[in-house]
């Protein structure tokens, strides 16, 4: 079971976003092309749209390789041979739900933030409009790093590994505890997204608050980051 839960929260999740984003942004495309006088798009606005197709899909091949690290331990759970396998359920669980949340809300920000501004995407604007949209990668990024240490922490108890003693229940539920706070901090990003957008003027001034109020949707994501950091520390 452990295998099939973490396939579908560190391949499926990822690539459904990606196709659900890339169509969007596509239908946004189609009708700011026809809504143009010429109903065509100029030459220089023809390889944007991949660009935002290339960020919709960035999160799968780091699910991809998440997932190939993590499947000798959902093995091992899955065949009962891994050393407290209960809080290592729990823990593994928790790190791809968190990692998947953060490719959701980041496909989610750069669907809102492009169909919101493909006039802009499309045309001269490209250069201001793709920094806002990138922000929220980051919160899979950071998803990315907090599961390697988990890793490099649970591998320990797989067969054959140096781990003879789990954690105990405190410092396992901490981390439990930390990893659904970045879950729900993720969510930050569609909400500072929607915000950032208000801010329909893209010279100077009006890009820098837009980007302000875009990365005023990260905090909540770095508190998330440094919790989940100290508490993987005190496995």
């Amino acid at each position: 079971m452990a295998v099939l839960e973490t396939l579908v929260l560190y391949v499926f999740v990822p690539v459904g976003v990606a196709v659900v984003a890339s169509l969007l942004m596509r239908s946004a495309a189609q009708e700011t092309i026809q809504s143009l006088p010429s109903g065509a798009l100029p030459d220089q606005g023809r390889g944007r749209l991949p660009v935002g197709f290339a960020l919709a899909a960035a999160p799968i091949p780091l699910g991809l390789v998440m997932w190939t690290l993590v499947r000798p331990i959902a093995d091992a759970i899955d065949a009962g041979t891994m050393v407290g396998a209960a809080d290592a359920t729990s823990l593994l669980f928790w790190a791809a739900v968190a990692f998947a949340f953060a490719a959701a809300a980041s496909g989610a920000s750069l669907t809102l933030c492009t169909r919101s501004r493909m006039g802009n995407f499309l045309g001269s604007d490209f250069g201001r409009v793709l920094p806002v949209a990138v922000i929220p990668f980051t919160g899979v990024v950071f998803g990315l790093v907090l599961n390697f240490l988990l890793l490099g922490y649970l591998l320990d108890f797989i067969p054959g590994g140096a781990g003879t003693a789990f954690a105990a229940a405190a410092p396992v539920q901490a981390v439990v505890s930390a990893f659904q706070a970045y879950t729900v901090a993720t969510l930050a990003f569609p909400a500072a997204t929607l915000a950032s957008n208000r801010v329909r003027d893209t010279s100077q001034r009006g890009f820098l608050r837009a980007v302000v109020l875009m990365e005023a949707g990260e905090l909540p994501v770095l508190l998330g980051l440094i919790w989940a950091f100290l508490a993987i520390g005190g496995l």
